[in-house]
């Protein structure tokens, strides 16, 4: 009886029945457990408190069906009231049960509080708690001694200092998501191993830690090889990365080699140059590259590709006396 009570609640709300039956099995106690009641002012509460979208519950709702079970009083709004405590408004909720939805199952006392504290020990100001968490809610999930410490004290071996650390967390939270020795560690030797400085690697992690998430053999190194062929030196391409990480990042067909071609082809400059201004490669080709090439006529070829790039569209015309396009 309870089962063809609960597959009518969730099909009447969107849930289709072969994935009700999935639930079932995730979730033995959905049906061991089940109180109509509870379960509808549970499904209000994510849309009237929380304020998910009504679309949206329903798959909140499939991947973690515990959201029904449990007490709005005894368990929800414990850690509701705790996360509006450090700076999380309604939107913020939102999101973070949207993509992670088991957010709310969590113990305040055994986990946000003990999380909150390890955060703000590894230098994340207190004003940022709340992004952080609204970032990367699966943060809770992790355990504190096993996964977030080691990777923590990791970065600190780095060199990062308490301030490095609190930017590095605060841009890129879900860093702490990643196998330390698998996917962390491998990423920095690589980087290393290419002639990468200590000194430029803190700068890396801490302004352009998401390059440190990729892997190294599929991220890195197709980039790097396609630079020493196109003709940069070794030095050379250590120089571009160092200067600008995000390279690391670009794609070779869609983005480095059209702005390569253009710089040689169109406008007849040679590949030092852009070791002197790799941030070249972060210039879009078509909004801002080709086009102030193209306004500069006969005044491109005696300025450098800082004096024409690094700047706003406003200072580039009052740069070079020109009107606006």
């Amino acid at each position: 009886m309870a089962r063809a009570k609960i597959v009518e609640f969730l099909t009447g709300r969107k849930i289709e029945a072969e994935l009700v039956e999935r639930m079932l099995v995730k979730c033995p106690a959905l049906e061991s457990a089940w109180d109509e009641e509870r379960a509808q002012a549970n499904w209000s509460y994510l849309e009237t408190r929380l304020g998910v979208a009504k679309r949206k519950i329903p798959a909140v709702v499939a991947r973690c069906p515990q959201l029904l079970l449990v007490s709005i009083w005894g368990r929800l709004e414990l850690m509701v009231i705790s996360l509006e405590g450090v700076g999380a408004e309604r939107k913020h909720l939102a999101t973070m049960v949207t993509s992670f939805p088991h957010t709310l199952l969590h113990s305040v006392e055994e986990k946000l509080c003990p999380l909150l504290a390890c955060l703000q020990d590894a230098g994340i100001k207190e004003q940022q708690l709340a992004k952080v968490l609204t970032q990367c809610p699966r943060l809770l999930s992790y355990s504190i001694d096993q996964k977030l410490k080691p990777t923590i004290t990791f970065f600190q071996s780095l060199g990062l200092t308490k301030t490095d650390m609190g930017r590095m967390l605060t841009i890129c939270p879900n860093i702490l998501g990643y196998n330390l020795d698998n996917r962390l560690r491998p990423s920095v030797e690589y980087l290393k191993s290419i002639g990468i400085l200590d000194t430029d690697l803190r700068k890396l992690l801490t302004f352009f830690p998401n390059i440190l998430i990729r892997k190294a053999e599929v991220s890195f190194k197709p980039i790097l090889e396609h630079l020493h062929e196109v003709g940069f030196t070794s030095e050379q391409v250590t120089s571009i990365v160092a200067k600008y990480p995000p390279v690391l990042t670009r794609s070779i067909q869609n983005s480095v080699q059209p702005k390569l071609d253009f710089l040689v082809e169109t406008m007849g400059r040679h590949l030092e140059e852009v070791v002197e201004f790799p941030a070249f490669f972060g210039c879009s080709l078509r909004k801002t590259i080709a086009p102030r090439h193209r306004r500069l006529g006969d005044q491109a070829s005696a300025c450098s590709l800082v004096s024409m790039l690094a700047c706003s569209g406003a200072k580039f015309n009052e740069r070079f006396g020109l009107g606006w396009a």
